[in-house]
Order: structure tokens, then C-alpha cells, then sequence
């Protein structure tokens, strides 16, 4: 199951993996092992669907992640079905929604004490801001990436935070000649 959430996390660019301990509680009748089957089998199929470019019926299944999260309740859960619907939102370029989700997900993240799901966030939070020509707010979410990947040790996770920064100031320098020239 770890596996499987990471790879929810990967999904897209520059997501920091974050694993989440599935412990589903009964509900609705449903055994311990049957919630769980349920939960592991839409998480593959929002992966699956994210990767093959269908992010809106990816949307769709996170949503249904999401709810049961909640119903049971667990939290990391939760952060994470937030997180790949925002990417979704952010693949299809409805910003204002990948917004709302990635904001939904940070505190939660925060309250686990989960840093690189912090950091992930951040970064795509940037990635969204640098994507709607609003730079400087990009700089100082991806700055805020870069500072807790440096004080977890994630090297892979610096450095696409890195790369976003240079293609930030790579864009402007871009947009600044076309005003000059």
C-alpha cells in the first residue's frame, strides 16, 4: 500500500513522495480487509488514470478516496487523495482548483508533522503560481520547498525545486527581452 500511495505522490512533476500507513477502520459494514481492498484499488486506478492523461476522471476517483479518508478517518490519507486532486486540477490548467486543494492539504500535512509532503506542497503550489505569471509569489513558495528539502536531506527534492526556480528566472528573462526588444 506505502508503494502505491508514493507513487500517487509521484505522479506529475516534482511531487515529493510521502507514504501513508493505511489503517482503515470498518465502516458501513464493510471488514477492516474490504475497506482497505477498496481504498487500494482506487488508488491504482487514480495513478493509472493520472499517468495515462485522464486527469478528470482521475479527479473523480481521488474525490472517492477522499471521502472515505475522511469517513474513517485518517489523515495522511486524506493529505494525499488532496494532493493528486490537486495535481489533477493543476494537469487539466484549473489553477484556481489546485490551489483550493493544495491549501486543503498543507495544514493537514503540517499537523502530521509530514516535511516532505510540506515541501511537495509548496512546490506545487509554486508551480502554479510561476504557471499564472504571478513570479514572485512562485519564488517564495519555492523557496519555502527548497529551505525544508535542504533540512530533510532530499536531494532528488532540491533539486527539481532548483530546476523550477531557474526555469522561473529563465521566464522572466525571457519575458523581460520581449519587452525590450
Amino acid at each position: 500500500m506505502k508503494r502505491i500511495l508514493s507513487s500517487v505522490l509521484a505522479v506529475g512533476i516534482c511531487m515529493t513522495p510521502v507514504t501513508v500507513t493505511l489503517m482503515a477502520q470498518p465502516g458501513w459494514g464493510q471488514s477492516q480487509e474490504s475497506q482497505a481492498q477498496k481504498l487500494r484499488r482506487l488508488i491504482q486506478q487514480g495513478v493509472q488514470q493520472t499517468e495515462g492523461g485522464q486527469p478528470l476522471q482521475a479527479i473523480e476517483t481521488f474525490q472517492q478516496v477522499l471521502a472515505i479518508a475522511r469517513q474513517v478517518p485518517d489523515r495522511e490519507l486524506e493529505s494525499v487523495a488532496l494532493l493528486a486532486i490537486g495535481r489533477n486540477y493543476h494537469i487539466i490548467s484549473k489553477h484556481k482548483q489546485a490551489l483550493a486543494f493544495y491549501n486543503q492539504a498543507l495544514p493537514i500535512f503540517r499537523e502530521l508533522g509530514d516535511r516532505n509532503g510540506v515541501a511537495g506542497t509548496f512546490n506545487n503550489i509554486g508551480l502554479v503560481y510561476s504557471e499564472i505569471g504571478k513570479a514572485q509569489q512562485a519564488l517564495d513558495y519555492f523557496n519555502q520547498a527548497l529551505l525544508i528539502r535542504r533540512e530533510v536531506s532530499d536531494r532528488s527534492g532540491e533539486a527539481a525545486t532548483l530546476n523550477n526556480i531557474a526555469a522561473l528566472y529563465s521566464d522572466i528573462g525571457k519575458a523581460r527581452n520581449q519587452v525590450s526588444g
